[in-house]
């Protein structure tokens, strides 16, 4: 294993915070998958956005690794029913 991946809130421009380390790419896009609910964020930095990415990082001091996959949600609201839900954005 020469690989790891690093699940990060990438929300704000300006910074980046991990939130779980992974030994695959599948296993990474589960966690983020599972932890998803429709009435919170995964993120206690996001009003109606989030942006989680996962970046394949080599074990080590290398830089900060690469992008390989990317996770949108916004916050949707229905005038119906009066509530807002967590939904992914369509790519």
């Amino acid at each position: 294993m020469d690989k790891i991946y690093e699940v990060c809130d990438t929300t704000d421009d300006e910074m980046y915070f991990p939130m779980g380390m992974f030994l695959s790419l599948e296993s990474a896009i589960a966690g983020i998958k599972s932890a998803c609910c429709e009435d919170w964020p995964l993120t206690e930095h996001a009003d109606e956005y989030e942006k989680i990415v996962v970046r394949e990082r080599e074990i080590g001091m290398h830089g900060d690794g690469i992008q390989v996959y990317k996770f949108e949600r916004c916050q949707e609201y229905n005038e119906q029913t009066d509530e807002s839900k967590w939904v992914e954005v369509e790519k």
